[in-house]
């Protein structure tokens, strides 16, 4: 895990991929970490927003089967614009459903030499004011 976080990290701040969140219209995440319980305690974190948070699992079947990297990306922005059907920010807050779909598209282009491609799982919402992006990488 410590060789594939430090190449995700250098992904995301690479200029190229900060590039693309700006031609989007959003800002580029400014906090990456492993999930240290920065989204249930925020006051006992520092912590700069738009922040992803991390977590991980790892499972292998076999000796001769892969390990399987199956990683959770916890999506927080502040709090902000409203998507109430009568907010006059309806446009505003759907950014942040736009912002998902960037960094889907971000973790879709990330490759090593030592993983897989990822494997899109799936995307659930949470009561609280974020998204988990459920991705799999399998570690060659």
């Amino acid at each position: 895990m410590d060789r594939f976080y430090t190449e995700l990290i250098k992904h995301f701040n690479n200029q190229k991929t900060k590039d693309f969140f700006r031609t989007e219209g959003l800002e580029p995440p400014r906090t990456i970490d492993l999930n240290a319980g920065q989204i249930n305690n925020p006051e006992n974190f520092e912590v700069l927003y738009p922040a992803i948070f991390i977590d991980w699992s790892e499972k292998q079947d076999g000796i001769t089967e892969p390990l399987v990297l199956d990683l959770e990306f916890h999506v927080v922005q502040l709090p902000s614009f409203g998507t109430e059907n009568f907010a006059n920010t309806v446009k505003q807050g759907t950014d942040y459903l736009k912002y998902l779909k960037v960094i889907k598209k971000v973790l879709h282009l990330f490759r090593t030499d030592f993983t897989s491609r990822m494997q899109f799982i799936g995307l659930n919402p949470n009561i609280t004011p974020y998204y988990k992006l459920i991705v799999r990488y399998f570690l060659l």
